[in-house]
Protein backbone atom coordinates (compact mmCIF):
# COMPACT_ATOMS: atom_id res chain seq x y z
CA UNK A 1 0.00 0.00 0.00
CA UNK A 2 1.67 3.42 -0.99
CA UNK A 3 0.60 6.09 1.96
CA UNK A 4 -0.99 9.00 -0.08
CA UNK A 5 1.23 12.09 -0.06
CA UNK A 6 0.79 14.10 3.46
CA UNK A 7 -0.29 17.11 3.17
CA UNK A 8 -1.80 20.06 5.73
CA UNK A 9 -2.86 23.93 5.85
CA UNK A 10 -0.27 25.96 7.30
CA UNK A 11 -3.08 28.56 8.21
CA UNK A 12 -3.34 25.99 11.08
CA UNK A 13 -0.64 27.05 12.91
CA UNK A 14 -1.60 29.45 16.29
CA UNK A 15 -5.18 29.03 15.28
CA UNK A 16 -7.69 28.48 17.99
CA UNK A 17 -11.31 26.65 17.39
CA UNK A 18 -14.79 26.54 18.73
CA UNK A 19 -17.52 24.14 18.53
CA UNK A 20 -18.71 25.69 16.03
CA UNK A 21 -16.71 23.24 14.00
CA UNK A 22 -18.41 20.49 15.58
CA UNK A 23 -17.03 17.31 16.17
CA UNK A 24 -17.42 15.76 12.74
CA UNK A 25 -14.15 13.49 12.73
CA UNK A 26 -16.01 11.93 15.87
CA UNK A 27 -19.23 11.50 14.76
CA UNK A 28 -20.65 13.69 17.53
CA UNK A 29 -19.36 10.68 20.04
CA UNK A 30 -20.97 7.68 17.88
CA UNK A 31 -20.30 4.15 18.68
CA UNK A 32 -17.48 4.27 15.47
CA UNK A 33 -16.56 1.18 14.10
CA UNK A 34 -17.74 -1.41 16.83
CA UNK A 35 -17.73 -5.08 15.48
CA UNK A 36 -21.05 -6.66 15.16
CA UNK A 37 -23.20 -8.00 18.38
CA UNK A 38 -21.38 -10.90 19.66
CA UNK A 39 -17.86 -10.01 17.72
CA UNK A 40 -14.37 -9.38 19.41
CA UNK A 41 -11.42 -7.20 17.97
CA UNK A 42 -8.30 -8.47 19.13
CA UNK A 43 -5.25 -5.79 19.15
CA UNK A 44 -1.89 -6.82 19.52
CA UNK A 45 1.03 -4.61 20.44
CA UNK A 46 2.69 -2.83 21.14
CA UNK A 47 6.35 -2.77 19.48
CA UNK A 48 7.18 -4.02 15.78
CA UNK A 49 8.80 -6.82 17.35
CA UNK A 50 6.17 -7.92 19.49
CA UNK A 51 3.93 -8.09 16.60
CA UNK A 52 5.97 -9.15 13.50
CA UNK A 53 5.07 -9.53 10.44
CA UNK A 54 7.08 -7.42 8.82
CA UNK A 55 10.40 -6.56 7.24
CA UNK A 56 13.67 -7.59 9.68
CA UNK A 57 10.86 -8.31 12.18
CA UNK A 58 9.88 -11.52 11.69
CA UNK A 59 9.77 -13.61 15.02
CA UNK A 60 6.25 -12.06 16.56
CA UNK A 61 3.15 -12.60 17.08
CA UNK A 62 1.95 -12.54 13.54
CA UNK A 63 4.79 -15.33 12.72
CA UNK A 64 4.24 -17.42 15.34
CA UNK A 65 0.40 -17.60 14.98
CA UNK A 66 0.13 -16.85 11.29
CA UNK A 67 -3.38 -18.67 11.16
CA UNK A 68 -4.54 -16.50 13.74
CA UNK A 69 -4.12 -12.93 12.37
CA UNK A 70 -5.37 -10.14 14.56
CA UNK A 71 -8.02 -7.51 13.57
CA UNK A 72 -5.48 -4.66 14.49
CA UNK A 73 -2.12 -3.45 15.85
CA UNK A 74 -1.17 -1.15 18.41
CA UNK A 75 1.33 1.20 18.18
CA UNK A 76 2.36 4.79 19.67
CA UNK A 77 3.56 8.60 18.69
CA UNK A 78 3.69 11.67 20.67
CA UNK A 79 3.45 15.34 20.01
CA UNK A 80 4.83 17.46 18.67
CA UNK A 81 7.64 15.01 17.43
CA UNK A 82 5.71 12.40 15.44
CA UNK A 83 8.11 9.89 16.28
CA UNK A 84 7.35 6.38 15.63
CA UNK A 85 4.77 7.06 12.88
CA UNK A 86 6.71 7.39 9.61
CA UNK A 87 10.00 6.80 10.72
CA UNK A 88 11.58 4.32 13.21
CA UNK A 89 12.30 5.27 16.87
CA UNK A 90 12.98 4.13 19.97
CA UNK A 91 12.89 5.04 23.51
CA UNK A 92 13.73 1.91 25.31
CA UNK A 93 10.31 -0.23 24.64
CA UNK A 94 11.16 -1.51 21.25
CA UNK A 95 11.05 -0.08 17.73
CA UNK A 96 8.10 1.44 16.56
CA UNK A 97 6.82 2.87 12.86
CA UNK A 98 3.12 2.63 12.41
CA UNK A 99 3.98 3.48 8.51
CA UNK A 100 5.76 -0.54 8.42
CA UNK A 101 2.27 -1.56 8.44
CA UNK A 102 0.67 0.48 6.09
CA UNK A 103 3.92 -0.23 3.26
CA UNK A 104 2.91 -4.09 3.88
CA UNK A 105 0.09 -5.28 2.26
CA UNK A 106 -0.33 -8.38 4.83
CA UNK A 107 -1.81 -5.63 7.28
CA UNK A 108 -4.28 -3.88 4.30
CA UNK A 109 -7.41 -5.57 6.29
CA UNK A 110 -6.17 -4.24 9.84
CA UNK A 111 -6.92 -1.42 12.15
CA UNK A 112 -4.49 0.20 14.02
CA UNK A 113 -5.08 1.25 17.42
CA UNK A 114 -2.34 5.09 18.15
CA UNK A 115 -1.40 5.48 22.07
CA UNK A 116 -0.52 9.92 22.11
CA UNK A 117 1.59 10.85 24.18
CA UNK A 118 1.32 14.42 25.41
CA UNK A 119 3.51 14.49 28.61
CA UNK A 120 4.63 18.12 29.09
CA UNK A 121 2.84 19.56 26.43
CA UNK A 122 -1.16 20.27 27.51
CA UNK A 123 -0.59 23.49 27.56
CA UNK A 124 0.86 24.11 24.53
CA UNK A 125 -1.46 22.19 22.41
CA UNK A 126 -4.23 24.05 23.55
CA UNK A 127 -3.01 27.03 22.48
CA UNK A 128 -2.34 26.32 19.34
CA UNK A 129 1.01 25.74 19.36
CA UNK A 130 1.45 22.00 18.07
CA UNK A 131 -1.68 22.46 15.33
CA UNK A 132 0.65 21.88 12.47
CA UNK A 133 2.15 18.64 14.06
CA UNK A 134 -1.51 17.83 14.95
CA UNK A 135 -2.18 18.39 11.11
CA UNK A 136 0.53 16.45 9.83
CA UNK A 137 -1.05 13.14 12.06
CA UNK A 138 -4.32 13.90 11.13
CA UNK A 139 -3.39 13.73 7.30
CA UNK A 140 -1.56 10.46 8.18
CA UNK A 141 -4.20 8.81 9.73
CA UNK A 142 -6.60 9.97 7.17
CA UNK A 143 -4.40 8.31 4.47
CA UNK A 144 -4.30 5.67 5.92
CA UNK A 145 -7.36 3.64 4.49
CA UNK A 146 -7.99 1.83 7.79
CA UNK A 147 -9.58 2.69 11.10
CA UNK A 148 -7.57 4.42 13.43
CA UNK A 149 -8.56 4.34 17.28
CA UNK A 150 -6.44 7.20 19.20
CA UNK A 151 -6.02 7.04 22.34
CA UNK A 152 -5.09 10.51 23.33
CA UNK A 153 -2.98 11.55 26.19
CA UNK A 154 -3.60 8.01 27.35
CA UNK A 155 -3.63 6.75 31.09
CA UNK A 156 -4.61 10.30 31.43
CA UNK A 157 -5.36 10.29 35.00
CA UNK A 158 -2.32 8.22 36.13
CA UNK A 159 0.04 10.40 38.25
CA UNK A 160 3.27 9.97 36.16
CA UNK A 161 1.51 11.45 33.53
CA UNK A 162 0.67 14.88 35.39
CA UNK A 163 -2.40 15.55 33.26
CA UNK A 164 -4.40 18.66 34.34
CA UNK A 165 -8.00 17.73 33.97
CA UNK A 166 -8.91 21.22 32.38
CA UNK A 167 -5.29 21.45 30.19
CA UNK A 168 -6.02 17.84 29.06
CA UNK A 169 -9.62 18.06 28.12
CA UNK A 170 -8.88 21.83 26.03
CA UNK A 171 -6.11 19.97 24.42
CA UNK A 172 -8.25 17.23 23.19
CA UNK A 173 -10.89 18.62 22.06
CA UNK A 174 -8.51 21.34 20.04
CA UNK A 175 -6.93 17.83 18.75
CA UNK A 176 -10.44 16.76 17.88
CA UNK A 177 -11.37 20.14 15.71
CA UNK A 178 -7.95 19.98 13.62
CA UNK A 179 -8.75 16.55 12.63
CA UNK A 180 -12.05 17.96 11.76
CA UNK A 181 -10.58 20.96 9.68
CA UNK A 182 -8.81 18.14 7.73
CA UNK A 183 -12.08 16.43 7.25
CA UNK A 184 -10.57 12.76 8.65
CA UNK A 185 -13.08 10.62 8.65
CA UNK A 186 -11.59 7.34 9.56
CA UNK A 187 -10.78 7.83 13.43
CA UNK A 188 -12.13 6.55 16.61
CA UNK A 189 -11.19 8.60 19.60
CA UNK A 190 -10.51 6.52 22.62
CA UNK A 191 -10.59 8.12 26.37
CA UNK A 192 -8.30 5.84 27.94
CA UNK A 193 -7.51 5.10 32.06
CA UNK A 194 -4.98 3.85 33.41
CA UNK A 195 -7.58 0.95 34.95
CA UNK A 196 -6.46 2.30 38.86
CA UNK A 197 -10.52 3.14 39.39
CA UNK A 198 -10.05 6.25 40.32
CA UNK A 199 -13.06 8.00 42.31
CA UNK A 200 -12.68 11.44 39.81
CA UNK A 201 -12.60 9.89 36.54
CA UNK A 202 -14.74 12.25 34.93
CA UNK A 203 -12.66 15.42 35.84
CA UNK A 204 -10.94 14.49 32.67
CA UNK A 205 -14.10 13.75 30.11
CA UNK A 206 -13.63 16.00 27.47
CA UNK A 207 -17.56 15.50 26.70
CA UNK A 208 -19.92 12.53 25.04
CA UNK A 209 -19.49 14.15 21.86
CA UNK A 210 -15.49 14.32 21.76
CA UNK A 211 -15.41 10.96 22.25
CA UNK A 212 -16.40 7.88 20.70
CA UNK A 213 -14.56 4.84 22.90
CA UNK A 214 -13.74 4.92 26.41
CA UNK A 215 -10.87 2.28 27.47
CA UNK A 216 -8.57 1.24 30.51
CA UNK A 217 -5.50 -0.25 30.67
CA UNK A 218 -5.59 -4.14 32.46
CA UNK A 219 -2.04 -5.28 34.15
CA UNK A 220 -2.80 -6.50 37.96
CA UNK A 221 -4.51 -5.32 41.15
CA UNK A 222 -7.94 -5.71 42.19
CA UNK A 223 -10.41 -5.57 38.72
CA UNK A 224 -8.54 -3.06 37.03
CA UNK A 225 -11.29 -0.85 35.05
CA UNK A 226 -14.31 -1.41 36.72
CA UNK A 227 -14.41 2.14 37.56
CA UNK A 228 -14.44 2.54 33.60
CA UNK A 229 -16.81 0.11 32.66
CA UNK A 230 -19.14 1.72 35.15
CA UNK A 231 -18.79 4.83 33.48
CA UNK A 232 -19.21 3.17 29.70
CA UNK A 233 -22.07 2.15 31.01
CA UNK A 234 -23.73 5.85 32.27
CA UNK A 235 -22.18 7.13 29.40
CA UNK A 236 -23.55 4.10 26.57
CA UNK A 237 -19.72 4.21 25.42
CA UNK A 238 -18.09 1.32 23.64
CA UNK A 239 -15.28 -0.29 25.72
CA UNK A 240 -11.63 -1.43 24.43
CA UNK A 241 -9.20 -2.88 27.13
CA UNK A 242 -6.73 -0.94 25.07
CA UNK A 243 -3.36 -2.46 27.64
CA UNK A 244 -3.33 -6.07 28.94
CA UNK A 245 -0.66 -7.74 29.95
CA UNK A 246 -0.06 -10.23 33.51
CA UNK A 247 3.03 -8.80 33.99
CA UNK A 248 4.86 -12.03 34.99
CA UNK A 249 7.59 -13.64 32.94
CA UNK A 250 5.87 -17.13 30.94
CA UNK A 251 9.23 -18.66 30.95
CA UNK A 252 9.20 -19.23 34.95
CA UNK A 253 5.44 -19.91 35.49
CA UNK A 254 3.03 -22.69 35.32
CA UNK A 255 1.17 -22.69 32.59
CA UNK A 256 -2.06 -23.67 33.70
CA UNK A 257 -2.04 -21.53 36.90
CA UNK A 258 -1.47 -18.14 35.39
CA UNK A 259 -4.12 -18.97 32.47
CA UNK A 260 -6.69 -19.79 35.51
CA UNK A 261 -5.50 -16.42 37.14
CA UNK A 262 -5.06 -14.40 35.07
CA UNK A 263 -5.98 -14.88 31.04
CA UNK A 264 -8.95 -16.95 32.27
CA UNK A 265 -10.90 -14.44 34.22
CA UNK A 266 -9.61 -11.73 31.42
CA UNK A 267 -11.17 -13.55 28.33
CA UNK A 268 -14.19 -14.66 30.67
CA UNK A 269 -15.02 -10.59 31.09
CA UNK A 270 -14.60 -9.40 27.44
CA UNK A 271 -16.61 -12.69 26.26
CA UNK A 272 -19.49 -11.70 28.89
CA UNK A 273 -19.87 -8.64 28.27
CA UNK A 274 -21.59 -6.63 25.66
CA UNK A 275 -20.09 -3.46 26.37
CA UNK A 276 -16.58 -4.90 25.84
CA UNK A 277 -15.89 -4.86 21.81
CA UNK A 278 -12.12 -4.51 21.57
CA UNK A 279 -8.80 -6.01 23.91
CA UNK A 280 -5.44 -5.21 23.30
CA UNK A 281 -2.57 -7.55 24.35
CA UNK A 282 0.78 -6.66 24.76
CA UNK A 283 2.95 -9.68 23.32
CA UNK A 284 6.44 -7.99 24.82
CA UNK A 285 9.59 -9.17 25.73
CA UNK A 286 9.47 -6.34 28.58
CA UNK A 287 12.84 -7.37 30.65
CA UNK A 288 14.86 -7.36 26.73
CA UNK A 289 13.57 -3.75 26.59
CA UNK A 290 15.72 -1.33 28.66
CA UNK A 291 13.00 0.86 30.05
CA UNK A 292 11.22 -1.90 31.76
CA UNK A 293 14.29 -3.74 32.38
CA UNK A 294 14.11 -5.05 35.87
CA UNK A 295 10.42 -4.01 36.92
CA UNK A 296 8.89 -7.27 37.12
CA UNK A 297 7.31 -6.85 33.74
CA UNK A 298 8.74 -10.25 32.65
CA UNK A 299 8.06 -11.53 29.24
CA UNK A 300 4.09 -11.82 28.35
CA UNK A 301 4.81 -13.21 24.88
CA UNK A 302 2.18 -15.91 24.58
CA UNK A 303 4.07 -18.28 22.46
CA UNK A 304 7.20 -18.78 24.84
CA UNK A 305 5.21 -21.19 27.01
CA UNK A 306 4.18 -24.20 25.00
CA UNK A 307 0.68 -24.14 27.35
CA UNK A 308 0.02 -20.64 27.35
CA UNK A 309 0.52 -21.03 23.65
CA UNK A 310 -1.89 -23.98 22.99
CA UNK A 311 -4.65 -22.28 25.68
CA UNK A 312 -4.24 -18.63 23.42
CA UNK A 313 -4.54 -20.73 19.85
CA UNK A 314 -7.62 -22.60 21.27
CA UNK A 315 -9.29 -18.92 22.67
CA UNK A 316 -8.66 -17.11 19.05
CA UNK A 317 -10.36 -19.92 16.49
CA UNK A 318 -13.49 -18.91 18.74
CA UNK A 319 -15.70 -17.29 16.02
CA UNK A 320 -16.34 -14.50 18.53
CA UNK A 321 -12.91 -12.96 17.16
CA UNK A 322 -12.78 -11.06 14.36
CA UNK A 323 -9.61 -11.55 12.04
CA UNK A 324 -7.59 -9.44 9.60
CA UNK A 325 -7.88 -11.76 6.84
CA UNK A 326 -11.33 -12.39 6.56
CA UNK A 327 -12.37 -8.75 4.86
CA UNK A 328 -12.75 -7.30 7.92
CA UNK A 329 -13.54 -4.45 6.27
CA UNK A 330 -16.55 -5.72 3.89
CA UNK A 331 -18.29 -6.79 6.66
CA UNK A 332 -19.79 -3.32 7.54
CA UNK A 333 -16.80 -2.90 10.00
CA UNK A 334 -16.07 0.34 7.92
CA UNK A 335 -19.98 1.70 8.52
CA UNK A 336 -20.62 3.92 11.39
Amino acid sequence: MVLNKIIFLPVLLGMSFSTSLAQSSADYGAPKYVPPAGKKMLFIGQDLSSVGGVATFRDGYIDQFPDHQPAGVTTYTSIPSLNGLRSRANWGAGTLQAQAYLNDESFDQTAMSIGLHLVGQLRKIGRGKHNTAIAQLAQWVKGSNRPVFLRIGYEFEGEWNNYKPKDFIKAWRQIVHIFDAQEVENVAYVWQSAGINATNLSDWYPGDEYVNWVGYSHFDGPDPGQSMRDFATAHQKPIMIAEATPRVDLKQVRGEAIWEDWYRPLLDQVYNSDQIAALAYINAYWDQQPMWHGQGWGDSRVQIHEEVRQLWATEMEKNVWLSGEKLLFEIGFLSN
